[in-house]
């Protein structure tokens, strides 16, 4: 018994030193999944401000696959679409200068022909004479 009575110390503190052992494994499980999460955000966080693709293949939100290849060809269109507008704007300016010029034209030509039409009726010098007379009669006589 006295074998017995010696090993038992041996065997509790076995015990109880594989019990910490487990209990600290967990801990140490616990804490290096922490670690790692904690690892991977920052990863994204230095991926997204250095503006590229972090784990899920995403740069600052887009969905994957807008690589610098998808993000020139989009370029490319918007600038071949700036150039389709600004031709159709000055398409639209050199018209508008145009209708302009013919209203201008047409505007020049109403008044000559009215004044042709006046002077060939006699109109102008009526309205004038009319004019006058009224100016005439409202004006005070002096005598």
């Amino acid at each position: 018994m006295k074998h017995i009575s010696n090993t038992r110390p041996l065997i509790l503190s076995a015990a109880f030193t594989l019990a910490a052992c487990l209990i600290a494994g967990t801990a140490l499980a616990q804490s290096a999944r922490d670690l790692d999460e904690r690892l991977r955000r920052l990863e994204r966080s230095v991926s997204t401000l250095q503006g590229q693709p972090s784990e899920g293949g995403t740069v600052d939100g887009m969905a994957p696959g807008n690589d610098l290849a998808g993000l020139s060809v989009r370029i490319l269109k918007l600038e071949q679409l700036v150039e389709q507008l600004t031709g159709q704007i000055e398409e639209t300016r050199f018209a508008s200068g145009q209708t302009a010029a013919r209203v201008e034209q047409l505007s020049d030509d109403v008044s000559y022909r009215l004044t042709v039409l006046e002077q060939t009726l006699g109109v102008s010098g009526a309205v004038a004479a009319s004019v006058g007379g009224a100016q005439a009669m409202a004006a005070p006589q002096t005598a």
